[in-house]
């Protein structure tokens, strides 16, 4: 077969001539050639079966249908596949070896007058003799090794530098430091690792949060007023000081207005309601009553009278910021409340926190080394075989296109294998029910939106629960189409055997009641009436049986009366 170098000057000049059948009451394309597969473009959109697929849930190789789902959302539509027969077209010599579905791609039907087929043709020769396998053809499997290779190799070319993949000492170290900040990102190996934008990121909060560090040391007095204790002398003033600045304002309240006295200090039906209930040791239900005992113009108490929810933070609070008090008065309160203002500050424009718990001598040290240009240098080198790594990957894609894409596009296009009663993809298997075998089962990924549709098939179907050890539960939609339905309800079991031949413990779980066949629907409409009449004698004659139980147990209670 003669190839032109584009394959959309081809199509211009020569309009592909297409064959089809009718079946399932439209016309249908038959896709026999490669040509049709190369030409799908001609084919108008409107004469496709189907518009779109789920990568999941179909009898089909999921790494086949992940290759055609370019922007991965979880779906493959007519643009994915038009791109993958253009993209076939552009690398084999003679597509039809597409319609046998063979596994293995003979390396001599690569192109060599495109670029594309030449990468593919001289990334599978290194691949199949890095393998030490025959070079004529290419398998899956063969392909499929490259995860493997992934798996090893300290280069794959994704720009991801595990840590472990770092000769340098020292500079692994930091490597791991980084993903430890970061998080990490995986690489193709499946490994945690770093990529030029991370490192970016790290190097910055490094440089930030040194420069901060050194803000706070070169005025040392005025942000660290007590010393190597002001953290934590700080962070027990932060715990206390909303509570102790409510005491002070509850005081002042009470010195403008006696009247306000008995308010401020909380009502005693509060502490009623409090003391009814099981207290625990540390009185945790006060924590929003007053700090203290409010009186006007009265300083704080902190060794005792204190509401013992918040006797800890209190001790915490003059342990490290005024151990030679036994009160607080407000004046010192407001000295003591402007002591910490410039750690405030300081601690407010901090920056590169993300580095922080590596501690300040770690960041300076990573800073002076040469760490930053190693790790640069080991993403580069990752880079540098980024191009013969993505050809694998195409080459991996190659063979699975050349095994499966011909099926898919018999499901997809057409119904071809539907109809033919080959087993179409989306059959999931065949359920026995009532003496019955339904062929017609789908698997159901979303069972509302499916419900939604269901009743609009004007088919009798039934929504079947599959279970078996030690295997994730199947969901299944399977339509009856002979027999009648008299037999089929919620509840009732059977068994399922997947296209494995797997079996399966079925339940149906759901119905969606429509006639299965001409004779049901002729007769459903008197089977109702039938059934209406059965209901209403059932009815009567319970009622009748209850009035005639009554009248003899009123009988019966009458006469034990007289007696």
């Amino acid at each position: 077969m003669k190839n032109k170098s584009s394959r959309s000057e081809k199509s211009a000049y020569q309009p592909h001539r297409w064959s089809f059948f009718r079946a399932g009451g439209v016309d249908q394309v038959r896709i026999e050639k490669g040509a049709d597969i190369i030409n799908l473009d001609q084919l108008d959109q409107k004469l496709w079966v189907a518009l779109s697929c789920p990568t999941r849930g179909l009898e089909m190789d999921s790494r086949t249908l992940e290759f055609l789902d370019a922007d991965g959302d979880g779906h493959v539509r007519p643009p994915e596949i038009l791109k993958a027969a253009s993209w076939l077209g552009d690398v084999l010599v003679n597509p039809d070896c597409l319609v046998e579905g063979r596994d293995g791609v003979m390396l001599s039907n690569l192109r060599e007058d495109t670029e594309e087929g030449r990468m593919l043709k001289a990334s599978a020769e290194h691949m199949l003799s890095s393998l030490d396998l025959d070079t004529s053809s290419i398998s899956v499997s063969d392909a499929r090794r490259t995860q493997e290779y992934f798996a090893t190799a300290e280069q794959n070319g994704d720009g991801v530098v595990p840590p472990d993949t770092i000769g340098d000492d020292s500079a692994r170290s930091v490597a791991e430091d980084l993903v430890k900040c970061l998080g990490g990102k995986e690489d193709r190996s499946g490994k945690p690792g770093y990529d030029n934008a991370m490192l970016e990121v790290f190097f910055k909060a490094l440089a930030e949060y040194d420069e901060w560090l050194r803000s706070g040391e070169k005025d040392k007095q005025a942000i660290l007023p007590l010393g190597v204790k002001t953290e934590s002398a700080f962070a027990a003033f932060i715990a206390v000081r909303q509570k102790i600045d409510d005491y002070f304002g509850r005081c002042r309240l009470a010195a403008f207005d006696s009247r306000a006295l008995a308010a401020v200090n909380r009502e005693e039906s509060a502490y009623i309601e409090v003391a009814a209930r099981d207290l625990n040791i540390t009185a945790d239900e006060l924590q929003h009553f007053p700090l203290a005992l409010v009186e006007a113009g009265k300083p704080l108490p902190l060794l005792k009278e204190i509401n013992p929810s918040w006797t800890a933070r209190i001790n915490a609070f003059r342990e490290s910021c005024c151990p030679d008090l036994e009160i607080l008065n407000e004046e010192d309160w407001m000295k003591l409340r402007t002591t910490f203002d410039a750690h405030a500050a300081w601690l407010a424009a901090k920056s590169g926190a993300i580095v922080e718990p590596l501690g300040r001598d770690r960041v300076r040290e990573i800073l002076k080394g040469n760490a930053r240009e190693v790790l640069e240098k080991a993403i580069e080198e990752d880079l540098a075989v980024a191009e013969w790594v993505n050809a694998m990957v195409k080459v991996e894609k190659l063979a699975y296109l050349h095994r499966d894409f011909h099926t898919l596009l018999q499901n997809y296009v057409s119904f071809t294998d539907f109809y033919s009663r080959k087993g179409a993809i989306f059959q999931a298997g065949t359920l026995y029910l009532d003496g019955r075998a339904c062929d017609m089962c789908f698997h159901v990924n979303n069972a509302a939106r499916h419900l939604k549709m269901a009743p609009m098939s004007n088919a009798f179907l039934a929504y079947v629960e599959c279970v078996r050890p030690g295997a994730e539960k199947l969901s299944l939609a399977c339509a009856f189409t002979a027999g009648d339905s008299d037999n089929l309800f919620e509840g009732r079991n059977g068994i399922f055997y997947d296209r494995k031949g797997m079996d399966w413990d079925a339940t149906i779980v759901r119905i969606i009641s429509n006639p299965i066949s001409i004779r049901e629907a002729f007769w459903s409409p008197y089977k109702k009436v039938l059934r209406s009449i059965q209901e209403a004698i059932a009815k009567r004659a319970a009622e009748a049986d209850k009035a005639s139980t009554d009248r003899l147990t009123s009988g019966a209670a009458s006469v034990g009366e007289a007696a």
